[in-house]
């Protein structure tokens, strides 16, 4: 099966037996597109990576953790007795993941990793990282911060839908969800709610070429602010992002691709 994505970034291409690639901005040269194989080693489908401190690491839909030093071999990080991991990213003193049960676990390097106490058992589907700290987010609208990835706090109680993704970007953290939710913040721990004008599920949130995009099944939602958006048809449903040796490197529908980022406009907003 072969599964496309086009938008805000430039078209991605995978096909069913965990091959990646980009192509340009139309279908035409579909039949001509070359293959990579940028998830060698590990042949599990990816769901969420971060780089940094000379390391990329992912997180697999086996809900493992996997690293690489080149993009290309990789290889599963051993010792790691935690529920299904979901998100991972990167921050001042190293690498964040989230998962099931209110599963938390942190690394300095990306190789050697601690499980700490998050304080919930809810099931934690992001993670994301600003200059305030770390915030997790996840099932029925639970909002968790930290300063360092080890002493985490509720700062949102779970008091609605499911919240599904956390990006941080233009100086503050915008969260999406169940029925269209979408919430935005300075500082990770006050919150408002943001009219997205959708009802729809947004399964994933990112930042990047100085624009959000959320995104969903059937359209995705575009801000500068995170806090005016606009609606388009079309699927961009990136499930994570990131930068690694100056390329941007995405994961949709668990393959890993390499993304030079490209911003034409959509022509035909939904307003």
């Amino acid at each position: 099966m072969l599964l496309l994505a086009s938008g805000f970034f430039s078209v991605l291409a995978a096909s069913g037996d965990g091959l990646a690639a980009t192509l340009p901005l139309t279908t035409s040269s579909i039949n001509q597109v070359q293959w990579l194989d940028l998830a060698r080693g590990t042949r599990t489908p990816l769901r969420s990576l971060a780089a940094g401190h000379g390391q990329l690491v992912a997180i697999n839909n086996a809900g493992t953790l996997v690293t690489t030093a080149d993009s290309i071999q990789w290889m599963r990080v051993g010792g790691i007795m935690t529920p299904s991991l979901r998100s991972i990213t990167c921050g001042w003193n190293g690498f964040v993941a989230v998962g099931d049960h209110g599963a938390v676990t942190r690394s300095p390097d990306g190789l050697t990793w601690t499980r700490q106490k998050s304080g919930v058992l809810h099931h934690l589907f992001g993670v994301c990282y600003g200059p305030e700290g770390f915030v997790a987010v996840g099932e029925s609208g639970i909002i968790l911060a930290s300063a360092d990835g080890a002493r985490w706090v509720k700062v949102r109680s779970d008091i609605g839908p499911s919240l599904r993704s956390v990006t941080f970007g233009h100086g503050g953290y915008v969260a999406v969800g169940e029925a269209g939710l979408i919430l935005a913040s300075a500082d990770g721990v006050q919150w408002q709610q943001i009219n997205s004008r959708t009802s729809v599920t947004l399964e994933g949130v990112n930042f990047s070429a100085e624009r959000f995009v959320a995104t969903a099944s059937g359209v995705f939602l575009t801000s500068s602010d995170g806090l005016d958006w606009i609606s388009y048809p079309g699927s961009a449903e990136l499930q994570a992002t990131t930068e690694w040796q100056g390329t941007q490197l995405a994961v949709k529908f668990g393959f890993a691709v390499w993304v030079p980022i490209v911003l034409p406009r959509p022509t035909t907003a939904l307003r």
